[in-house]
């Protein structure tokens, strides 16, 4: 039941923030103070439209997605609610990240999910409600930070609510494409289980999701760093110098090789990790390391190449690749754990991502040109 309001949570968050605020993480540098308080206020009129909408879908269909999924339709409201509660969060993370403010950062972070753990526990263990209780902890917890999140925002002018049609075309060009960009992207990271499941087993996928959080540690380290990154990146692709930009080159590449010093380090020692944080009938979740250590490795040089598209706005490209790669994941995975196997399902997600990869950096590199061949300096073409 929490598995599955989590599953509608995540669904309300998608259609309600349409991740607009990626929008203003990339204007932070492109406008001033003023005009970037009008943009994240006019975000707010976008927010509000699409929560009017889903709730009216919800009241058509929700009885039919309720018998579907098991959730009282009650809880429906309540999880479009959270999706709000989250966008104010992700807000003030992306302002935060945006001017490199890493301690206000992690302990807004961490503040979190600290207090969800302690809502969830109380509920659930001293008042006894059940999956109701996990689910009263994230709500209270998302309201918490909603409070304090307006607070922050108005502390620091970041909110005017003056109407700019110029701003709110300018965050849904933005934002529209992703919606099929994040489809796509579920399609590459999940259907590699569904195929399994239904091919091989469902034992299978026990093991294969357990090697997949193994390696998902790859992921967080990538991510992590690209909060950083691509703030820095941002505020450098403003002066266009060449230096700069080779410079900007080498420090990818150097990226790139630790990533794979990252993922053969990982695959040696995962036999030993197996062993000691999983049980015996999980150990030979290791045959799948390898491959699902590359995938994530391919992920994390995909981010340092698709800032480069975001930072133009030319996202709709960007969803047309994304597309593209998951249809090539879908046949691959059929193709692959036909002839090899469950560990097809693992190759199948590393050629994906490496397919994705290279792709998004062709694009990168046809519309924001950078010396990736350390071209003279009189090749370089910027045509922003």
């Amino acid at each position: 039941m929490v598995s599955n309001f989590q599953a509608l949570l995540t669904f309300a968050i998608l259609f309600i923030g349409l991740e607009i605020s990626a929008a203003v993480g990339v204007n932070f540098f492109k406008v001033n103070k003023e005009e970037l308080s009008v943009y994240v206020g006019n975000t707010f009129f976008i927010v509000f439209i699409n929560i009017f909408v889903i709730s009216g879908a919800m009241l058509i269909f929700g009885n039919s997605l309720s018998g579907l999924i098991k959730i009282p339709v009650s809880w429906f409201f309540i999880a479009i609610a959270c999706a709000f509660f989250n966008y104010v969060f992700m807000l003030n993370l992306v302002l935060w990240q945006s001017q490199q403010k890493s301690f206000f950062y992690g302990v807004f972070q961490v503040s979190n999910a600290f207090l969800g753990a302690i809502f969830s526990l109380i509920f659930v263990v001293i008042f006894h409600w059940g999956w109701q209780g996990r689910v009263m902890g994230i709500i209270l917890n998302s309201f918490v930070f909603l409070c304090a999140g307006v607070v922050i925002l108005f502390k620091n002018k970041y909110i005017n609510f003056s109407i700019s049609k110029k701003f709110i075309k300018d965050a849904l060009f933005f934002c529209l494409p992703l919606l099929i960009h994040t489809f796509s992207s579920w399609i590459m990271v999940y259907i590699s289980r569904l195929f399994v499941n239904s091919m091989v087993s469902v034992e299978e996928v026990g093991l294969y999701t357990i090697a997949y959080q193994i390696t998902s540690i790859i992921a967080f380290f990538t991510a992590s760093f690209n909060r950083a990154w691509s703030p820095f990146l941002f505020e450098k692709l403003k002066d266009g110098n060449y230096k700069v930009k080779l410079k900007i080159v080498k420090y990818t590449y150097i990226y790139f090789l630790a990533i794979i010093c990252l993922i053969l380090f990982l695959s040696l020692l995962s036999p030993f990790v197996l062993r000691i944080i999983v049980g015996p009938k999980f150990y030979y979740s290791y045959k799948y390391i390898f491959w699902l250590a590359l995938a994530f490795a391919f992920d994390g040089m995909y981010y340092m190449v698709v800032n480069y598209i975001f930072y133009i706005k030319k996202v709709y490209l960007l969803s047309c690749i994304s597309l593209i790669s998951a249809l090539i994941g879908i046949g691959l995975n059929y193709l692959l754990i036909k002839n090899n196997g469950a560990v097809g399902a693992a190759q199948a997600t590393a050629y994906t991502f490496l397919i994705n990869f290279l792709m998004v950096w062709a694009l990168s590199a046809k519309v924001y040109p950078m010396p990736w061949l350390m071209f003279n300096r009189r090749r370089l073409v910027c045509t922003v």
